[in-house]
């Protein structure tokens, strides 16, 4: 999945991941990517998703340069840089990888927050993709269940005043059969009192 990754002159950086239709650019804060510079315009540029194809239209602005070069429209390809002001954004194909946290192993077990931005924004492209409501909490369960490492999880919801088992899902994605007896009725009544 692409992704725009900004960086400002005072050290700031930020990546945004491309996954809509439609990416805008600039100072207004209803941008996907939000420049916070009194010199970029409210809606400068966006950037177009068509089939995997990406290209960049300019809006309100005559200081977008693509690769060095001013330009009103683009086919943006992985590794093109955008220069907007002062602003530098990179046109990646992921994610850039954070430093490693002093201490940790590699492959220690722990899922950085990364990795679990990365998952949930996978979910949220299957999310647009999908609207069967019983096939998206089957999957909305499995991200949890993996994000958590947890063995199972049971999204259950109340009808009136009765919780009820809408799913119920274990660590190889399946079904629990049976789930009903797998869940503790002391456990249910105390999240419904603290609501925790």
């Amino acid at each position: 999945m692409p992704v725009l990754t900004l960086k400002m002159p005072n050290g700031v950086e930020q990546s945004v991941p491309i996954v809509g239709a439609l990416t805008t650019v600039g100072r207004s804060r209803e941008n996907v990517l939000v420049i916070d510079d009194p010199s970029v315009p409210a809606c400068a540029f966006q950037i177009e998703n068509s089939a995997g194809e990406f290209s960049l239209s300019v809006i309100d602005s005559d200081e977008v340069l693509v690769n060095g070069k001013k330009r009103g429209e683009a086919k943006l390809s992985v590794g093109d840089v955008i220069r907007l002001g002062p602003a530098e954004l990179l046109f990646c194909e992921s994610m850039p990888l954070p430093a490693p946290r002093a201490g940790a192993a590699a492959g220690d077990g722990e899922i950085t927050d990364l990795e679990a931005l990365n998952k949930l924004v996978r979910f949220s492209e299957k999310l647009l993709g999908r609207y069967e409501l019983d096939a998206l909490l089957e999957q909305m369960m499995d991200q949890v269940v993996d994000l958590t490492r947890a063995d199972k999880g049971f999204l259950i919801l109340l009808e009136g005043t009765e919780p009820r088992i809408k799913v119920a899902r274990n660590i190889r994605r399946e079904n629990i059969e049976d789930a009903i007896n797998r869940v503790s009725d002391s456990i249910i009544a105390s999240v419904l009192r603290s609501r925790e």
